[in-house]
């Protein structure tokens, strides 16, 4: 199992998911959702966060949507 570790930026993330290909992650902090590359690390793209926080990130199946659960989202 490949093992992949978060900058540490992230390390009070709520939820995270890989997109299919295992290129890019999503990941969920007090901000929002982050989607970074898995090889560089580097940010694509920022979600900002609601007055209640998203919670949980999910890829649709051909990598090109992200869901994101929570009470509030913008």
């Amino acid at each position: 199992m490949p093992v992949w570790t978060s900058p540490t930026r992230w390390r009070y993330g709520q939820g995270i998911d890989f997109s299919p290909d295992g290129r890019r992650v999503a990941l969920v902090d007090l901000d929002g959702t982050h989607v970074l590359d898995v090889d560089t690390g580097r940010e694509i793209l920022v979600l900002g966060a609601g007055a209640d926080g998203p919670e949980t990130p999910a890829f649709s199946p051909d990598g090109r949507r992200i869901a994101v659960s929570g009470s509030r989202v913008r």
